[in-house]
């Protein structure tokens, strides 16, 4: 775990490729794609999480608006207990600028230091919140690369981040 806050208020996934499957290719918002697969662990790690701090979708989806990631997190079984879906496209802004995660800090009412952000891809879902504050884990489930910087570390699989962060 990051060593910023050790127990977030507030814990962020990413959508595509750390709770979905991801298809990078597709033109499809993720609510009309005909395939939508959780990745192993994301209902479970939802679960887990739930009762200790707020749960949010943050994601850099090119094609699906805040009501699209609804949508799909309906259809995969994962949207009970999520709070708030942050989206560049209803937004209007990614991951990479630091807008994005001031509107997040706004919305949640909380300082960077006491949220959480969980995905797998390092550059825009664990050094940009890391730039702005607040902690971050890179969910690396291709290889056995592991990085560790000032608040951000790896994670393998979602399996392990209930007794990462609270066990």
């Amino acid at each position: 775990m990051p060593d910023r806050n050790p127990l977030p208020r507030a814990i962020l996934f990413d959508w595509g490729g750390t709770l979905m499957e991801d298809d990078s290719t597709s033109t499809v918002a993720a609510a009309g794609s005909p395939d939508i697969r959780r990745v192993p662990g994301a209902l479970e790690a939802l679960i887990a999480c739930r009762p200790h701090a707020t749960i949010c979708v943050a994601t850099n989806a090119m094609v699906s608006n805040d009501a699209e990631v609804w949508d799909a997190l309906s259809l995969a079984g994962l949207a009970g207990g999520v709070s708030h879906v942050f989206s560049r496209q209803s937004l209007g802004f990614g991951k990479q600028d630091e807008r994005f995660w001031l509107h997040v800090q706004a919305t949640l009412g909380l300082m960077p230091q006491h949220m959480l952000m969980i995905g797998d891809d390092f550059d825009g879902d664990v050094a940009a919140p890391a730039r702005a504050g607040l902690n971050a884990l890179w969910l690396n489930r291709e290889t056995q690369e592991r990085r560790v910087g000032t608040g951000y570390d790896t994670l393998f699989s979602l399996t392990e981040l209930p007794d990462r962060l609270f066990g």
